[in-house]
């Protein structure tokens, strides 16, 4: 895709003072980091992301984990074994 854009002002200055401190070398690298900077906050790229996922996880939740993963596991030849 192939854009023009024209900075003036306000945003003018954020980009020259980002060219000037050398955290990009070029006004499209400054316009590609602040895309890149809205997709890392919004996950704008994501389809299936849901604010869910950054929701941290029920301590009862973790301890069953834990727990289970130090039981035994049921070792079986056969689907039929497990339900036996």
């Amino acid at each position: 895709m192939n854009l023009s854009l024209e900075f003036k002002g306000h945003l003018e200055e954020i980009i020259e003072r980002a060219i000037d401190k050398g955290l990009v070398k070029t006004r499209a690298e400054a316009v590609r980091l602040g895309l890149l900077e809205l997709d890392k906050e919004y996950h704008l790229a994501e389809a299936d992301y849901s604010p869910v996922d950054e929701l941290p996880l029920k301590k009862e939740f973790v301890k069953e984990l834990v727990k289970r993963s130090r039981e035994k596991s049921i070792k079986a030849k056969s689907i039929d074994d497990l339900f036996k």
